[in-house]
């Protein structure tokens, strides 16, 4: 019973439902199934008691609070790039000097997006809202299905954070360990470069999403109507 809201989740997201109905879903079902079945009460979600709000819908607002402050700030600036022509020179640029064909503009989004893995691998969210906007215009300029796009967007992005020094899943992977240390001993002392390469799944999937855009396993294109093509049968825009 505890695994419904998270299979309900899986199963919309796989769909292709939108995340927010999705993650939404799995919150109100969780919360539903969590009272129905007495695993938790409902001030375990929300109360007011000595003058404060607590409970787990509060604590988890004020827990991604600067996280929200960060993204309003990163999609503001990256609207100035757009704004401004920034973005439109740098994929003018790419298309008329770097570009030929679309390995090459699939191997300029595998690059864009791990340079920009590489700095802002703390949080991976960032670095998705960043590069996005070079990612979307680059692939439809070369007639890339959206499918693809995000495959290369997702696939790049997100190897960086579980092996940098600084990832955010790193980082909290040793804050975890450094606090739990004096209860289980057998855990081990790890610091922060020692992921970098023990973390092997990350670079498989860097490696393949490499191998993948050089050699055009599973390309896909866009068609006139939206739908996914094996091969590019319209002018590049």
């Amino acid at each position: 019973m505890r695994l419904i809201p998270t299979l309900v989740v899986i199963i919309m997201a796989i769909r292709g439902i939108n995340i927010f109905a999705c993650l939404g879903t799995g919150i109100v079902l969780a919360s539903v199934i969590g009272l129905a079945a007495g695993l938790f009460d409902l001030s375990a979600l929300f109360s007011i008691g000595d003058g404060r709000i607590s409970g787990a819908i509060p604590d988890g607002v004020a827990g991604m609070f600067n996280v929200s402050i960060l993204l309003m700030v990163v999609v503001s600036m990256g609207h100035l790039l757009i704004a401004s022509g920034c973005m439109d020179d740098v994929v003018n640029w790419l298309n008329t000097s770097v570009i030929r064909d679309e390995r090459g503009a699939e191997l300029s989004l595998f690059c864009l997006c791990t340079l920009f893995g590489i700095l802002i691998a703390a949080i991976n969210t960032i670095a998705n809202i960043c590069v996005a906007p070079f990612v979307n215009a680059i692939g439809k300029n070369n007639g890339l299905h959206p499918h693809r796009r995000a495959l290369i967007l997702a696939t790049t992005i997100c190897s960086f954070p579980f092996f940098l020094p600084y990832g955010g899943c790193v980082l909290l992977l040793l804050g975890g360990l450094n606090s739990m240390m004096d209860t289980y001993s057998f855990l081990p002392k790890l610091g922060a470069g020692d992921m970098m390469f023990t973390a092997f799944y990350s670079w498989v999937i860097w490696v393949i999403t490499l191998i993948c855009c050089f050699t055009g396993i599973g390309r896909t294109f866009e068609g006139r109507n939206g739908e996914e093509i094996k091969s590019k049968t319209r002018p590049q825009i």
